[in-house]
């Protein structure tokens, strides 16, 4: 899971470095984010994410939400 705005380097930023890397670069990446308009998700789905959810969220929810979101995931 990553952030879009963290302290120093960015979400997607750090996720292209990790993309860039071998050892990195299958893991798959969720995001969470503030950003909801249409063209920020749209650059996380072209980036390689495999799901995002929207700030704010509920930490009752988001394990459901992760496991939504891992169950999509192509194997």
């Amino acid at each position: 899971m990553l952030d879009w705005m963290m302290p120093g380097m960015d979400g997607p930023t750090l996720f292209r470095q990790m993309k860039a890397r071998p050892e990195t670069s299958g893991l798959p990446v969720v995001f969470i984010t503030a950003k909801a308009a249409q063209r920020d998700l749209d650059e996380l789905t072209a980036l390689g994410a495999v799901g995002t959810i929207s700030k704010p969220f509920s930490p009752k929810d988001l394990p459901d939400q992760l496991r939504a979101i891992w169950a999509s995931c192509p194997s």
